[in-house]
């Protein structure tokens, strides 16, 4: 019994030897690899997968990632598995198949393969690219508003100028919790934009309605946390005359000489001149003023001469408007919305398509603005002015008939 047992056990023995020795031995596998994207940003996760297959027998082997720069002696960042690579694995012959999620710091063309055992896949390419190769264009920049709880239209219109397509990664975020987003996703860890064209990004964001100061809405695009920015102010700062100082310290009373301090003329503020040079940061200011610029039919040019300078100049008297009808408590959304629309359609090339849109949005702001007869600058009579005008023109009217009905009547008596 002794000799059985002794015997068995070698034969145990011999076979975890030959398992052992087989796992070591890994050596005759088959490996191929993929990635769904080729171009990506700094920052971007990308995933390689890989399915290494055993020749004649199964066998064990560490699967691992090798990568190198190709103007760099930087490599490409494993995050999963969080070894860095896959560990005893047991390779069949039907296939086994292990990812590796990657991404970059460094903009560069990588290139890389996977090894199993002493065996290795063909060499692959994986480019990653600086964010800012995207470029982006977004509006609007800053937003003051005496108003909490309005809306307003955040659009971002990425653009790709390359001819491959270049998956990045973004996060839409703000300094504090006075928004409320509704649109597209404010985060998104995988989004192609395709070679030579742009993509639209929208929110409709709703400012909370008890809060005070400026937050900013910052939109992160691969590693680039300040790609761009969009700073909210509420309410806006009143300014308030200050008293005069005198010699003896006695506020406004008088001057050096206890004379009475003669009132500084206040400015009247000058209405800013459109200009048709590339456009600058966009601005949505919507805070009280006096005065209205108009838009003339001079302003506006023939369908056959339009361009983006024309459409520019369009929506800067526009936002004019905007302020107007937002001081005297309008809704200035649908007008946003169409002047949104109208730079999607600039970014487009569709110069008349924008036209009609910044128009559109012209016609229903001077449609509040005609309600608010009160409003300096608009040239047009108060309601109660208007009807006093014809009770006093109906009067004059009927006392002249009257007249003339008594002198027809007593001719004698009027002389």
């Amino acid at each position: 019994m002794r000799i059985q047992a002794v015997f068995l056990a070698f034969v145990a023995l011999v076979a975890l030897f030959s398992q052992h020795a087989l796992a070591e031995t890994c050596s005759s596998v088959t490996i191929t690899t993929s990635t769904a994207s080729s171009t990506l940003t700094t920052g971007t996760s990308a995933v390689i997968s890989s399915t290494t297959t055993a020749s004649g027998s199964s066998c064990t082997a560490d699967i691992r990632l090798v990568s190198t720069g190709q103007a760099t002696s930087s490599s490409l960042t494993v995050s999963d598995p969080a070894a860095g690579y896959h560990q005893g694995v047991s390779v069949s012959t039907s296939g086994t198949s292990k990812s590796f999620t990657v991404t970059a710091g460094t903009a560069d063309a990588y290139n890389y393969y996977v090894t199993a055992g002493s065996s290795q896949s063909t060499t692959k390419t994986i480019t990653y690219v600086n964010p800012s190769t995207i470029t982006i264009a977004g509006f609007p920049t800053t937003v003051t508003t005496n108003s909490s709880g309005n809306s307003f239209t955040l659009q971002l219109t990425l653009t790709n100028p390359q001819a491959s397509d270049i998956t990045t990664s973004y996060e839409l975020s703000q300094s504090g919790s006075a928004f409320t987003f509704a649109g597209d996703p404010t985060s998104s860890s995988s989004t192609t934009v395709s070679a030579s064209s742009s993509r639209i990004l929208q929110w409709t964001v709703t400012l909370a309605s008890s809060w005070s100061g400026t937050q900013t809405i910052s939109f992160q695009l691969g590693d680039n946390a300040g790609a761009f920015t969009s700073a909210v102010t509420y309410p806006v700062a009143t300014a308030t005359p200050s008293p005069t100082a005198t010699a003896d310290g006695s506020g406004s009373q008088g001057n050096s000489n206890n004379q009475p301090t003669p009132p500084t003329a206040t400015p009247v503020p000058s209405t800013p001149t459109p200009t048709t040079s590339s456009p600058t940061p966009t601005v949505l200011t919507l805070p009280p003023e006096t005065g209205v610029e108009s838009i003339s039919q001079e302003d506006i040019a023939e369908s056959e001469s339009l361009n983006e300078d024309t459409v520019n100049r369009l929506i800067t008297q526009v936002e004019n408007l905007m302020k107007q009808v937002e001081a005297q408590g309008g809704n200035t959304l649908d007008a946003q919305q169409l002047i949104a629309t109208a730079r999607q359609h600039m970014e487009e090339g569709n110069y008349q398509a924008a036209y009609e849109a910044v128009l559109e949005a012209r016609d229903n702001l001077e449609a509040q603005l005609r309600d608010y007869s009160d409003v300096p600058g608009l040239g047009f009579q108060s309601r109660s002015n208007i009807f006093m005008f014809i009770v006093v023109f109906v009067l004059l009217i009927g006392g002249v008939i009257g007249y003339y009905k008594m002198a027809k009547k007593n001719p004698k008596k009027l002389k």
